[in-house]
């Protein structure tokens, strides 16, 4: 049940959603945690902002469930991630964007759905357009998820 909850946020995503009463007020805090980091410079907005973004792009089991809440959160962070300059989501310290490896795998779970085929082509569209606009290559598998070789003396 531990690595259930780790890989997929889907229990988490109902607690969520039955807080908020329905998807379009988690869209909507979604949004407003948007605007008040991006306008008031509130880092707590952008941190809140980042945990929902995280909890809607892990959760595989419900996409088919909630496929009007995906469908409406690609146009949501298609038109938020057009007010942001490209090396906005990059850390400083390790290079790592997050936002990559969490779009990566919303991608990968809508394309492992039993989601409608226009769900998918959305996200398909989505995915090209961030490739063509940012130069993030989403076919490529995140650092994090590679196979890790460890030769005989314990070295990476």
């Amino acid at each position: 049940m531990i690595t259930k909850c780790a890989t997929d946020s889907e229990l988490i995503l109902n607690s969520v959603l039955e807080r908020c009463g329905s998807w379009q007020n988690v869209l909507a805090e979604l949004q407003l945690s948007f605007l008040c980091f991006l306008i008031g410079q509130h880092f707590d907005s952008f941190d809140q902002w980042k945990k929902l973004v995280a909890l809607l792009c892990r959760n595989q089991s419900s996409i088919y469930k909630y496929e009007d809440l995906y469908t409406e959160l690609i146009s949501v962070l298609h038109f938020q991630l057009r007010e942001l300059p490209e090396d906005f989501f990059v850390d400083i310290v390790s290079s790592n964007n997050f936002l990559t490896t969490t779009l990566h795998n919303l991608f990968a779970n809508i394309s492992e759905s039993t989601a409608s085929a226009g769900l998918k082509s959305r996200a398909q569209k989505f995915s090209d357009h961030l490739t063509k606009h940012f130069g993030w290559d989403f076919d490529l598998e995140p650092e994090d998820c590679e196979p890790v070789v460890v030769d005989e003396f314990g070295n990476y």
